[in-house]
Order: structure tokens, then C-alpha cells, then sequence
């Protein structure tokens, strides 16, 4: 026993287990593959699924030498098919995934269900280097036509503008392009959707030609939606024949703006005051503008559309260089009347008919910061723009040192008028000619009016824009409301677009302001973004405010917000949308490349096959292949270390001293 225990044998439990060799299957599920070029108006991707299920007791059978492995990709691998095909094609990088992933047996081979279409990832030379590596032949089925017949139809939404922000009470205009191929004389149905829910209106289109291309312009109301976010959609459904219906639809995202400061812009001709201004107050959180195109008072029937607003609902009314003979004959009558009955504000930037309307009446002259009794006009004045640092309106909107960069180095060129001044006036804005933007109260009104056209050379350079035009115009609106708190907001992030095209660069920009007015420059913003893909980046610091450049690589719909932390406090920005368009390089080029696919075949032993060899190439595969078995232990049990054997060994000792003591042995 003491021999039996000191070579320590052990009890071991092996398990035999077979190794088999690798074979992969690769179905192409990308956008290509929805077009429907094989029999009977298929799909490739329909017709990958028919091989695969006809060819499951040859999978089956080879299962029994190879392990079968099924898998699908697109832009990424996948273990199961996807509900529909939209993405991007990467065969390449699907190759050399799937060989990276099986190292521990040897690949046999891969097949490949596919078009041939690779525009996303690796090229298809680095996937012949890794088969190489591997020595994994590949073995593509090419599905698809190399042409497409003349007879397939298609519909393509060639383009699909919409306003990236809607005010509430006006309507959405929307416009698009729309190509018709093989459709002529077809009764098609086209459809515009909210929220992919709601369908706002339908239209109904022939093709007259085999080739058709058509404009379209839509104009929709937003009844009862409430203000963010939403999408909207055109599609037009197509007959049965057509190629693929993917690209037969195309969504925006806008934003519907329904509270806030309600404010009316009026302009009865284009000009550049009236395109900045239309376009700093659109981007001002909590203003909901009304800005009819300046066309309307070119007709009879626009002005009497005009006629129609209730000036008594604006809280700000804006006159942009209007010329009086376009306004309603009670436009002004009506707005005095309001002027008694209720807080409101008018801004007026004058030109030469509006200055000679209020000479001509005294009753509205006398209600105005500045007296047009008598008045010169200087067409061609060069104006430096000082500030009134003690109103409300124009503290903090510049530092010292900021006036001194951005004022007193530039010079405005534009026209000038120049007036006397009423008693109870205030001047925020003056030159060397006097006042650039004055300001009184009139009963329960605020009134201002800027002496110049000039202003607008503010917006063609981004510093003065951003730290002068626009501020200024939003903390004007609201202090003309009565409501000079009402724009506070201290964070406040801003995209370029809601839309953007796939892998395009987003620029984004963000502003701190602290409760005082003043920009703070010394914070740590952080960008937040959620949706498709979740990640926190840092936001640069520049000179003039915070910014990033990003790329997001993944269709969908994003929230980002800034936030950062100021005196102990966490403060976030409003939220904001925007949509990343799919890509749309899979329709660029829909035919089948045999080329691609022959190259793949030769350069790796393989070879480029037709669906019904594919048995007879499962077959060989499997009967070139060898099943190994190996043991591998299992379970390892000493059997001279337990209780029995010491058990065993004490029994004896005693036994042997018995028997000993028995017979007189020492």
C-alpha cells in the first residue's frame, strides 16, 4: 500500500472529439440586392435565399465532414438576415472578417452569394491577400444581370427640398423631382407623410415618355402638430415590374415652431436687411416668425391675403425697408390702435418712400424715436458704429476690447438718413452722422428705427455676425416685446443643417452666456450625442465661441444637446435633431461586375460558379476533408489520495500489530 500510494496513480476520464474543417456560406444582403433583374421579377437577394434553401440537404450531407457556417453582410456580418436590404456593400472586409474569426480550424472554402458590388471597406485585393494567407479558396455564385433590361421600370426621387424650420399658422412649400423610366402612361399615386404616419396629401401622376422627369411643388398645412422635431416623407409607389422601390422614397427633418415671441416680418421687395434678418430670427430659440415672401405685395390678390393679418396678435411687427403704397390702406391706423390696447413693438429700417410716408403724416411721425418733418438722405455715407454700453439692449453684447476690434475697425457703406430727434428718445447704436438705431415708448408700445441700411455687412464676416448681428437683433425683438427676458437661454448649440448626406461633416456651434449677457469663454463644453450611435465629445474653444466638426457613420436620427458645469451647477442645452441620410452608393452602380468576382475565384484557387453546381462543389469540398478525433481529458481523479485508501493503510497497521503482538514478535 505504502508503494501503491507513493506512485500516485490517478483515475482519468477522456472524451473523443472530432474535428472538422471549415466552410463558409456569405449571402449578400446590401441595397444592390433588392433590385429585381433574375426570373419571374425576383430580387437577387430572393433568389440567394431560393439557392440556399434548395441546397440544404447538400448542406446537411456535408455537415457530417465540415462545419456549415451561414452568414449574411452587407456593410457588417451578420449571423441573420435583415428585414430589408438598404445598406452598403462590403465584401472585402466581409472576407477577411470571416477568416479572421476561425482560427482554431482550417477553411476549406468560401462560398459567396453575391453581385459583385463592393463600395464600402477593404478592396477585393486585400480579401485575395488574406484567402491567400489562409489558403481558403473563394467560390462567388454571381447574381444579377451584367444589363439590365430596357423593359425594367424605376422611379427615382431625384431631389426633395423642404425648409429646414416651419412657423406656425404658415404653410410648409415644398418642392421635388421626381424621374420616371419605362412608366409611360402608367397612373401612379404620389403621397407626402408627417412622421411616416400621416399622410398630408396625395397627387396623382401619368408619364407621358418612356424617360419622364417632372418637377413638383406642394404647399401643406400643419394643423394641430405640436412645435420640434418631425419628419416628412415623398414617396411614389411603382408597378410591379419596377426595378427596386428603394430609392422610390426620400425623408427630411424639420422643425415646426409654434410658442414663443410672435413676430411679424414685413418686406415688400428682396434685399440683403431682409434675408439677414429673416434668417437671425429664424435661428433664435423662442421666436416664432411670420415672414411672407416680399412677392406677395407685388399682386392684388397677395395683398389681399396680406390684408388679412391680425396685427394685433404680433408682439413685435418689423417693417424691412417697405414701400407704404403696398401696405393695407389701414395698416397703420390699425397698428396705433393696437399700440393702446396692448404691450407690442415695432422695428422699422426706413428707406426713402417710408421716410417721405411719415413726413407726409404726423400722426404717425410723431409716435417714431426720430422726428421725419424734415429729413436728408446721404446715399453713400461710411459709417463706424459706436455702442450705448448702459442700455439693457447693447450691455455686455461687446467687451471693451471686443468694440474696439470689431466696431471701430470696420467701416459700413450704405445709405443714411438723417433726422431730428423726438423728446423721450434713446440712442443704442451712433456714428460721427448720428444715430444708427434710437428708441422710445409710445403708449404701451416700444418703437425702434434704425437710420441706416448698413447693417447688414454685419453678416459677411462670422465674428461680427455672431457676436453683434444676430444678438443684438434677438435681444432688440424681445426688449421691443416687453419681454427682455425672454431669450436668456445660457447654453445654446446650433447645427449648420437637420440634414445632412452620409459620411458629410457636421459643423456645429455653441454659446455659453452667462445670466449677465456676457460670453463666457473659459468653460469646458461637452458635445452629447444619442441615437444610432452614442458617444461625448469635447467642444473646441475658439476665439469667438465654441464649435466641432464630426462625422456620424450611421443613417438615422441624432439628438445632441452641450452641457457643462458653471458654479457648482450642471446646465444642458435645448436639444436639438439632425438626420443622416443612407447612402445612396449602392444605386450608382447597380449592374452586376463579373470581373470583380472572376478575379476573386482565380487568384485564390477557387472558381466562379453557377447556382447549380453549387451541390456538386459542397460535395467535393466535403470529400476532400478529413474528420480528426482527438481525446481530450475530461476529468482527472487521484485514486490513492481519499478517505478509503488512509482508511485502507490504518487497518492494515493494525492488523500487523495484532498479528505481531499475538505471536510475541517484537
Amino acid at each position: 500500500l505504502i508503494f501503491f500510494c507513493a506512485f500516485q496513480p490517478r483515475w482519468n476520464t477522456v472524451k473523443e472529439v472530432s474535428s472538422k474543417n471549415q466552410l463558409f456560406i456569405l449571402t449578400d444582403q446590401s441595397g444592390s440586392m433588392s433590385i429585381r433583374d433574375e426570373i419571374n421579377h425576383n430580387s437577387r437577394f430572393d433568389l440567394a435565399q431560393f439557392i440556399l434553401n434548395s441546397n440544404q440537404a447538400a448542406i446537411e450531407n456535408a455537415s457530417e465532414k465540415l462545419n456549415v457556417s451561414i452568414q449574411y453582410f452587407d456593410n457588417e456580418l451578420s449571423h441573420k438576415a435583415k428585414a430589408s436590404q438598404n445598406n452598403t456593400s462590403a465584401i472585402g472586409n466581409s472576407i477577411i472578417n470571416t477568416l479572421s474569426q476561425n482560427t482554431s480550424s482550417k477553411n476549406v472554402g468560401i462560398i459567396l452569394l453575391t453581385d459583385g458590388i463592393n463600395n464600402t471597406g477593404a478592396d477585393l485585393q486585400k480579401a485575395i491577400y488574406q484567402s491567400q494567407r489562409y489558403k481558403c479558396p473563394l467560390f462567388p455564385i454571381k447574381l444579377g444581370k451584367d444589363q439590365l433590361l430596357d423593359s425594367s421600370s424605376d422611379i427615382q426621387i431625384e431631389r426633395f427640398n423642404t425648409p429646414q424650420l416651419v412657423q406656425g399658422g404658415t404653410k410648409m412649400q415644398i418642392k421635388a423631382r421626381i424621374s420616371f423610366r419605362n412608366l409611360r402612361n402608367s397612373e401612379l399615386m404620389i403621397s407626402l407623410k408627417l412622421n411616416d404616419n400621416t399622410t398630408l396629401l396625395t397627387k396623382k401622376v401619368t408619364p407621358t415618355s418612356q424617360t419622364f422627369n417632372q418637377n413638383f411643388f406642394f404647399e401643406v398645412e400643419l394643423k394641430n402638430q405640436k412645435s420640434g422635431y418631425h419628419t416628412i416623407s415623398i414617396q411614389c409607389l411603382g408597378l410591379d415590374s419596377e426595378i427596386t422601390p428603394l430609392n422610390n422614397i426620400s425623408t427630411k427633418l424639420f422643425r415646426l415652431r409654434t410658442e414663443g415671441l410672435k413676430v411679424l416680418l414685413l418686406s415688400t421687395s428682396p434685399s440683403a436687411n431682409f434675408k439677414f434678418l429673416k434668417r437671425s430670427l429664424e435661428q433664435t430659440e423662442k421666436i416664432n416668425l411670420t415672414a411672407p415672401s416680399p412677392f406677395l405685395f407685388q399682386s392684388p390678390a397677395g395683398r389681399i391675403n396680406l390684408a388679412k393679418l391680425k396685427l394685433a396678435e404680433y408682439d413685435t411687427i418689423i417693417l424691412c425697408e417697405t414701400k407704404p403704397q403696398f401696405l393695407p390702406e389701414k395698416f397703420f391706423p390699425s397698428l396705433i390702435n393696437s399700440f393702446q390696447s396692448r404691450p407690442q413693438g415695432l422695428l422699422i429700417l426706413p428707406n426713402f418712400e417710408l421716410a417721405q410716408f411719415f413726413q407726409s403724416r404726423p400722426e404717425i411721425n410723431q409716435i417714431l424715436p426720430l422726428d421725419f418733418s424734415s429729413f436728408k438722405v446721404d446715399p453713400n455715407a461710411k459709417l463706424k458704429i459706436d455702442l450705448n454700453p448702459n442700455h439693457s439692449i447693447t450691455k455686455n453684447l461687446l467687451s471693451k476690447k471686443e468694440s474696439n476690434l470689431l466696431l471701430k475697425q470696420d467701416t459700413l457703406n450704405g445709405t443714411y438718413i438723417k433726422t431730428n430727434k423726438h423728446l423721450g428718445h434713446q440712442v443704442l447704436l451712433s456714428s460721427h452722422l448720428g444715430p444708427i438705431l434710437s428708441f422710445r415708448e409710445w403708449q404701451q408700445a416700444r418703437i425702434a428705427l434704425f437710420s441706416s441700411n448698413a447693417l447688414w455687412q454685419w453678416n459677411l464676416k462670422p465674428h461680427t455676425r455672431e457676436k453683434i448681428y444676430k444678438p443684438l437683433m434677438s435681444r432688440l425683438v424681445s426688449h421691443l416685446a416687453s419681454r427682455d427676458q425672454g431669450l436668456n437661454a445660457s447654453l445654446i448649440l446650433q447645427s449648420d443643417s437637420l440634414n445632412y448626406k452620409y459620411k458629410e461633416k457636421i459643423q456645429l456651434n455653441a454659446d455659453f452666456v452667462t445670466a449677465t449677457g456676457q460670453r463666457n469663454k473659459q468653460a469646458k463644453l461637452n458635445l452629447n450625442i444619442k441615437g444610432p450611435e452614442t458617444k461625448t465629445l469635447a467642444l473646441t474653444q475658439s476665439e469667438h465661441r465654441y464649435h466641432t466638426n464630426l462625422q456620424l457613420n450611421k443613417p438615422g436620427i441624432y439628438t445632441l444637446y452641450t452641457s457643462t458645469t458653471h458654479q457648482e451647477q450642471l446646465i444642458e442645452s435645448a436639444p436639438i435633431k439632425i438626420l443622416i441620410q443612407p447612402d445612396t452608393l449602392e444605386f450608382q452602380q447597380i449592374n452586376t461586375t463579373s470581373q470583380g468576382l472572376q478575379k476573386l475565384a482565380l487568384e485564390t484557387q477557387g472558381q466562379l460558379i453557377d447556382p447549380d453546381q453549387l451541390p456538386s462543389i459542397i460535395k467535393q469540398l466535403a470529400n476532400q476533408s478529413q474528420v480528426s478525433t482527438i481525446s481530450i481529458p475530461v476529468k482527472s481523479q487521484p485514486i490513492w489520495d481519499n478517505n478509503f485508501i488512509l482508511a485502507l493503510i490504518i487497518l492494515s497497521f493494525c492488523l500487523e500489530w495484532y498479528f505481531r503482538r499475538r505471536d510475541g514478535l517484537a
